[in-house]
């Protein structure tokens, strides 16, 4: 991911600290099941994303050599 790195991971670490700060914040009136959903489903949508976007930039980055 050239010259976005640094955006990407300030603006991933951004969320993270967002969701977190939620998660906290609810966490007396969840249960542990529950908890625990709400962290799998966030891994997952974020490793998803992430592959989503590598891919697209990989894409875009081949087009840019063939051009």
């Amino acid at each position: 991911i050239s010259g976005r790195a640094s955006h990407t991971y300030s603006t991933a670490r951004f969320y993270r600290g967002i969701a977190a700060s939620m998660l906290f914040f609810f966490s007396p009136i969840l249960t542990m099941r529950t908890h625990a959903a709400i962290r799998i489903s966030v891994t997952f949508i974020s490793a998803l994303s992430f592959e989503l976007a590598v891919k697209k930039i990989e894409k875009r980055d081949e087009q840019r050599l063939t051009d």
